[in-house]
């Protein structure tokens, strides 16, 4: 009877063991798998700002903003009118942040537009208001953090400035009040005269994705990424910005996993997911080859 118990342990089949989440880390995060930036050409953002390169040693030694026992969401305050299905953009980006922030995401109802703190722009026989960010960012997010939150992120369709010298700017964030505001505007074709696309096409969704993304980085400490194609490079256009990817480079992954503390497969798993489900098919792609990298490595360490 020995014998033979011995011999049916002998022939199960071994169960490979999960890697920890260091190791997993270190496979995502390596920096060779991602390419070195470019030389900036004239007018884009490496070009007009010199901005040095936040190690993650650095990051961790400036003490971001991060989640505690009762501050555990994020607020997304909407400002403004959304008409049609861009209420739409905002449920998703809801989804969205919950999964790459690792979160609980608390979506409000509209507040109004301020009264004051704009300016009107015009540009041939095009005319429009253009808010200045800090009045979002000292007198309306502020107010709407609650002990519970950590993070409010204030969201509009109206353009934005931070300064007069400024001809506008996507979003702006105030790390030391832990509130940012982003604006929506020009990632319509609309607002250069042109004919929109459905609001649920991957375009919109995704320049969406983006900025809902970047700014909530920068409120957690992270800084430009100025080594590779990343999430949080800088822009200085729509066409800049479209073309930096919707992912984070190893570096700024290590960032975003340390504050964050998630785990970063199944953080990856749920992305993938999300991607597919609403047409981001390159994006769900290059996902699916960071999990393929971890599978591999797992086959070679259990054969």
């Amino acid at each position: 009877m020995a014998l033979e118990f011995l011999v049916f342990l002998a022939s199960a089949p071994m169960q490979q063991r999960p890697l920890d989440r260091q190791t997993v880390l270190e496979l995502l995060c390596e920096e060779s798998d991602f390419p070195p930036l470019p030389p900036p050409k004239p007018g884009q953002w490496r070009a007009v700002f010199s901005e040095r390169r936040q190690s993650f040693q650095q990051y961790v030694a400036s003490r971001p903003i991060q989640a505690d026992e009762k501050r555990k969401r994020i607020i997304m305050q909407p400002i403004g009118s959304f008409p049609g299905d861009k209420k739409w953009l905002l449920q998703r980006g809801k989804e969205y942040a919950e999964i790459f922030f690792d979160c609980k995401v608390i979506l409000k109802e509209p507040l109004p537009l301020p009264k004051t703190g704009w300016r009107e722009r015009q540009y041939g026989k095009k005319r429009w208001k253009q808010y200045r960010t800090d009045i979002f960012l000292r007198k309306i997010l502020p107010n709407c953090l609650d002990p519970e939150s950590f993070l409010c992120l204030g969201v509009t369709m109206e353009d934005l400035y931070p300064e007069e010298s400024w001809n506008f700017v996507f979003g702006q964030a105030s790390i030391r009040d832990r509130v940012g505001i982003y604006s929506l505007a020009r990632y319509f074709p609309s607002f250069y005269g042109e004919e929109d696309p459905p609001a649920r096409s991957p375009l919109i969704l995704r320049r969406v994705l983006k900025v809902l993304s970047h700014e909530t980085c920068h409120m957690l400490g992270m800084h430009h990424c100025v080594d590779h194609p990343c999430l949080m490079n800088g822009s200085n256009s729509l066409e800049e910005s479209d073309a930096r990817p919707l992912h984070l480079c190893g570096l700024c992954l290590r960032k975003l996993a340390w504050n964050r503390n998630f785990d970063p497969l199944k953080r990856y798993e749920r992305l993938m997911a999300f991607y597919d489900k609403w047409g981001l098919k390159d994006d769900a792609r290059w996902v699916e080859e960071r999990l393929k990298k971890v599978e591999k490595f797992k086959k070679k360490k259990d054969p």
